[in-house]
């Protein structure tokens, strides 16, 4: 991680929300759209909490992992359809997930950060994953009753 590993976490959930955003204007089904701005919505949420730690702007750091997923969310859409977006989502979340836990071995990172990483976000993408997941097995059902 770069020199503020918060920074680059605040980044990552900036570019979270955009992935989420854009995957969003390629969805069909009503339930789809309501889980997707929700999580988006949560992940907003957790950019602005990331926010109170860090000192550094975003554009500052490098490029995450979300960063860099929400730039081919379109792309992949339009290449092999919705179902591999939501996979994509599901990757970032896992991704996230990581870098969450990464972040709660470094010493300088204040003890009431890695409070709200370890009792909310990580159990938020946990959940993410799930939903995304249930939203794959629906697509799914729904494609085989075709």
């Amino acid at each position: 991680m770069s020199c503020d590993p918060l920074a680059l976490l605040w980044k990552e959930e900036l570019s979270a929300s955009e992935a989420y955003q854009e995957a969003m204007s390629h969805t069909g089904s009503d339930q789809c759209q309501r889980s997707l701005s929700t999580i988006k919505s949560e992940h907003e949420a957790a950019a602005n909490v990331l926010r109170s730690f860090t000192s550094e702007s975003p554009d500052q750091q490098e490029l995450g992992g979300w960063d860099v997923l929400s730039k081919a969310v379109h792309g992949v859409e339009k290449l092999y359809g919705r179902t591999a977006t939501i996979r994509s989502l599901q990757d970032g979340e896992a991704l996230a997930m990581r870098d969450y836990e990464r972040v709660l071995d470094d010493e300088e990172v204040p003890s009431k950060c890695k409070f709200i990483i370890r009792s909310r976000l990580i159990p938020q993408a946990m959940d993410h994953i799930a939903i995304l997941g249930d939203l794959l097995r629906q697509r799914r059902e729904s494609i085989e009753l075709v």
